[in-house]
């Protein structure tokens, strides 16, 4: 399938950029035709606007029942992703995002399964995506022992460090992941040696 870039080349200001990428074939879904889009006609067909609200209201029913999920984390990750592509624009007010992670990482904070689960780490960089001061969700992090044993931790918490000019610190940081050999350690080896090449 060729997607057509010209049904949201008008609304690239207003699309949020995420690390992992955008979908073209999402955001040409979503903005194409977009005077029609949103509007009922008289085909029976739902719009781009009222099938995005079915699925929405779909996860929040999922959400109300979610303490008699096996992997609850898994639906609320599917949520928020789904949230991210189809609102590109990031408005909290219309997706209520940022309290839908509060909520998520509030719950599951003490969660065994979720010490060292890479998801559960993500949500929580998303998180510091929103903040004030990142540095203190990487220190909170630490000192709750979440995502510890996880390379990802070490490697987002060192590049911080090093886009605010910290290199010492951001070293200390690639180390002290090396030590507690963060898996895939690898990985964070590799990283590591690309931070000193930087430097």
């Amino acid at each position: 399938m060729v997607v057509d870039m010209t049904d949201f080349e008008y609304q690239k200001e207003n699309i949020i950029p995420l690390p992992q990428g955008r979908s073209a074939t999402v955001l040409s879904a979503l903005y194409a035709n977009n005077s029609n889009n949103n509007k009922s006609d008289d085909s029976g067909l739902l719009t781009g606007k009222e099938m995005r609200d079915i699925k929405q209201k779909e996860f929040e029913n999922e959400l109300k029942e979610i303490d008699e999920v096996d992997d609850p984390l898994n639906t609320y990750f599917s949520y928020i992703h789904w949230l991210q592509d189809n609102y590109p624009s990031g408005n909290d007010v219309e997706t209520g995002l940022l309290a839908i992670l509060e909520t998520v990482l509030k719950k599951y904070q003490g969660d065994p399964r979720y010490l060292n689960d890479s998801r559960y780490l993500r949500l929580w960089f998303l998180y510091a995506h929103y903040s004030q001061e990142p540095i203190e969700i990487f220190k909170f992090l630490s000192v709750n022992e979440i995502g510890q044993n996880l390379s990802t931790y070490y490697e987002e918490y060192a590049l911080y460090m090093e886009t605010q000019n910290k290199y010492k610190e951001a070293n200390e940081i690639y180390t002290l992941g090396i030590n507690r050999k963060a898996q895939p350690i690898e990985r964070l080896k590799k990283r590591f040696i690309e931070f000193q090449k930087r430097m």
